[in-house]
Parts: structure tokens; sequence; C-alpha cells
């Protein structure tokens, strides 16, 4: 008995050893955290590894994400990778410019002062890897069914049509699928400091300070690099600054992995630029919800809490809830009639849509009492709403 309960124990231990998720690689965590050497080391670990396209381009982000932190050795490893156009579009002028002197030579151009070799040598993939394939049909249904639930819950309806977000424009300009996306991402996401200081700080008469907010718009082509830039400032304050041109012309000069398929996607830019003082009331242009300023009264829910209860996660979600952000910030608009409508994710915007969908539920089948002006006329006003989420 003794030995005939040894073994189904045993079993039973297999079983939970199966299960086990297998521990992160400590390079992968590294990279993801600072960038760096660990970025060029995981990614040559990658280009060592069974070759294919996939792995090209792989290995060419890692050596991208590390090349944007700063890390020399980084860049020169890109650099092999665009003379010989694996994983990124063959050109021996960017080659020379992150600093391989042989493409240099190839290019007829001088060799920069920080030249320096690669870590090994990059040899040609013997395929043609890195272009991009025709669209599946329906895989693209899938990506542009998936886009337009995400700019209805993360971007303004008023600008959708301004970054070829509406459904018409996807149908024409079809986005990135998934794996694309993931695929530049955090190299795009590294990025957002170079055109940050094109957008300015607010400071309003109470002196808070609030950063002006742009989505930008671009498609990767076939050979990563980026076209058809699209620039929509979220306020509606005026400007005197041209902060579209300025980014739109940084963005255009942009490079990434030769994508799988390419297309379209979005990215959202803070502001870091110069401190621009603004009358909220006076600045403000066009029709719409106001933001509750000193005299109004902002809306509030008849029942206190009633969101977050009314917050019913779907089960696919729940077993992920480990992987949910922490904290998410919503804003909608309560009419004069208590009214909800407008809702939209401020943050994160790499939140699950389907979380955004069921909060937006939450949003709206609470009872709101409506805000007033200072007159005390029933008016349509702004509520961002903070929320939190507890894993377990």
């Amino acid at each position: 008995m003794r030995r005939s309960l040894a073994v189904i124990s045993c079993a039973f231990l297999a079983c939970a050893h199966a299960d086990r998720k297998a521990a992160p690689d400590p390079l992968e965590v590294a990279c993801a955290a600072a960038g760096g050497r660990a970025c060029r080391d995981l990614g040559w670990k990658t280009l060592r590894g069974p070759a294919s396209a996939s792995a090209d381009r792989a290995a060419a982000r890692l050596f991208m994400e590390g090349c944007e932190t700063k890390d020399a050795q980084s860049c020169a490893d890109l650099g092999a990778m665009y003379a010989v156009g694996r994983g990124v579009r063959q050109d021996d002028g960017r080659a020379c410019a992150l600093g391989i002197a042989d493409a240099c030579a190839r290019a007829g151009l001088q060799v920069p002062a920080d030249a320096r070799a690669p870590t090994e040598t990059v040899a040609p993939s013997g395929a043609a890897f890195g272009h991009a394939r025709p669209r599946d049909a329906k895989e693209t249904a899938a990506a542009v069914e998936h886009a337009a639930e995400y700019a209805r819950y993360f971007i303004a309806r008023d600008l959708h049509e301004s970054l070829g977000a509406t459904r018409a424009a996807l149908e024409a300009d079809p986005p990135a699928p998934e794996d694309d996306f993931q695929l530049i991402r955090r190299v795009a996401s590294l990025r957002r400091w170079k055109v940050s200081d094109c957008l300015p700080v607010y400071v309003f008469p109470n002196q808070d300070a609030s950063p002006e907010n742009a989505w930008v718009s671009f498609g990767i082509g076939s050979d990563g690099r980026t076209r058809s830039v699209r620039v929509a400032r979220t306020s509606k304050y005026a400007s005197a600054e041209a902060p579209e041109r300025c980014i739109a012309d940084e963005v255009a000069t942009w490079e990434f992995p030769a994508p799988r398929v390419g297309g379209r996607i979005w990215l959202l830019v803070s502001g870091t630029g110069p401190r621009r003082e603004v009358d909220p009331v006076a600045s403000t242009t066009g029709d719409g919800p106001v933001y509750g300023m000193e005299g109004y009264t902002k809306p509030a829910m008849a029942k206190a809490g009633c969101v977050k209860r009314g917050i019913a996660v779907p089960p696919s979600l729940a077993a992920q809830r480990s992987t949910f952000p922490r904290q998410m910030l919503v804003k909608f608009a309560i009419g004069s009639g208590g009214d909800a409508s407008r809702f939209q994710v401020m943050s994160p915007t790499d939140a699950p849509v389907k979380l955004a969908r069921v909060i937006e539920e939450a949003v709206q089948s609470c009872r709101w009492i409506p805000g007033r002006d200072p007159e005390g006329r029933p008016v349509e006003i702004w509520v961002v709403l903070p929320l939190r989420f507890t894993s377990g």
C-alpha cells in the first residue's frame, strides 16, 4: 500500500512539475528593465539559434533596443545586420552611419570616428529573409476589427478621422498584425523622447501643470521604414507652435526591423517641451464637455463605489489577473441629464481591450448626478477616474 501511494504521489508531483512555468530568461528580464548590453547579448543568443526570418527580425529588434539605450556595441551589431540585410533592409549607408567601416568603403563614405567592429561577423542569411509577405484576408480582417475596437476605447473619437482610425480608413490602409506591432512596440516607445520636446507643458492659473499629448499614427513598410505619418493633438488649446510638423518630421526618419506583414500602428506621446501658461476657459476651442474648474459642481455617482463594484472581469481575463495593469486612468463625460458617454482609457495605452470594455459597461450601469456650471445650470463635464487593481 505504501508503495502504491508513493507512485501515485510521484505521478501528481510530475504533473505539477510539468505545469510549472519555466523561469524567465535573465537576459530577457535585464533587457526589458535596462536595455543596453543585456539586449545585445540576447540578440546574439537569438541570432546563434535556428536560422529563420523571425529570428533575424527579433535579433535586429534587440540590437535596436540596445542601441537606443546607449550601448555603442549594439549599434555596431545593428550596423552589421544592415550591411548584409538580415532582419532589416540592406543598406551600406545606414551600416556605415552605425560604425561599420567595410560598409563605408562600399558606399564611398567617410568612416565615422566612433566606428567599431561588430561583436561577431554577421553572415548573409542565404534566403530572402525580412521581406513582408502578402496580406492574408482573414488576418487582415481580424487586425482591422481589433484596431477599430482599440481606437474606440483608447483614442478620442474626434481624432479617429485625422489618425486614419475610422473603419473605412483601416480597411483602406490596414493596421499591422499583433506580432508586427509587438516587434516594434518597445523600440518605438524608447524613441518617444525624441519627439516629446515638440509638445508643450501647459500651466494653468492654479499653477497645475499638464503635458500636451499627441497620438502619432504611421505605417510600417515592407523594408521597415515609416510612411504616411499622421499626428493629432489631444487637447483643444490654441497653439502658436507647430508640434504636428515637428513630430512628423522626426518620425518619418525612423526605421524598424523588416516586418512579417507591415501596416499602420499608433503611439501616444506626452510633452516635455516649453511651458506655456493657458487659461482653460479662454483657450479651449469648439463645443463639448468641459473640465470641472473652480466654481463648477462636479458630477458624482449616486451610490459611491458603484463603478468599482460593477466591474465584472470575464473569466478569460481573470485567469491572467497577474498581468493586469496595477492602475488605470479613464475619462468619460456626464451629460446634463446624467448620461455617461465619450468613454476613453487615458492610461496605460496597452491595457487589454476587454478590460476597457467591462469598465465602460460599469460606468454606464451607474446612475450619475450631473455637474453644474457656476450659475447652477446642468452641463456636460468630464470625469477623470483612477482605478486600482490587485492581483489574486
